[in-house]
């Protein structure tokens, strides 16, 4: 009995409330799934490696690697050793396996945007590896393999 009391004393509008509440809950499930292991994203594998200009590690450079007929590439920013570690999607999940394009921008204090040098200076590595259509490095990412990269930049 005291049962259909308490559901006899919800109000109209708090019935609608929690019918409304119930169905946002169960809507928000079914479109982000219940399990949140699959991200319906292409595979990636994890990739790091190491820039290297005239002997040196090259700090605060940004790498990205292109994946040969697709459209989303891996980025990532080199430390103080110049070492980087990949992001595609989600924070270090790496890139799509595959043969990559690389490209190694770094930008300097002092230059204006779309300049890749300080006005007066050289640039801090050659300008061939800072574009997409001429930088010469090319990699192969495996997806049972390590992918571990020394960038080795040459003038």
């Amino acid at each position: 009995m005291t049962f259909r009391r308490c559901c006899r004393t919800q109000t109209p509008l708090a019935s609608r409330i929690s019918f409304w509440l119930l169905l946002g809950l169960l809507a928000g499930m079914v479109t982000t799934g219940c399990s949140g292991t699959s991200d319906k994203l292409p595979s990636r594998v994890p990739v790091t490696g190491t820039v290297i200009y005239e002997g040196k590690p090259v700090p605060n450079a940004t790498v990205t690697f292109y994946p040969e007929g697709a459209d989303n590439p891996g980025l990532g920013t080199t430390d103080a050793e110049g070492k980087f570690s990949l992001t595609t999607y989600k924070k270090d999940d790496g890139v799509v396996p595959g043969s990559q394009v690389v490209v190694v921008e770094v930008f300097v204090e002092g230059a204006l945007p779309g300049m890749e040098h300080a006005p007066g200076t050289k640039p801090a590595i050659p300008l061939k590896y800072t574009r997409k259509e001429s930088s010469p490095l090319r990699f192969e990412v495996q997806a049972d393999k390590p992918n571990e990269f020394e960038i080795k930049l040459e003038s």
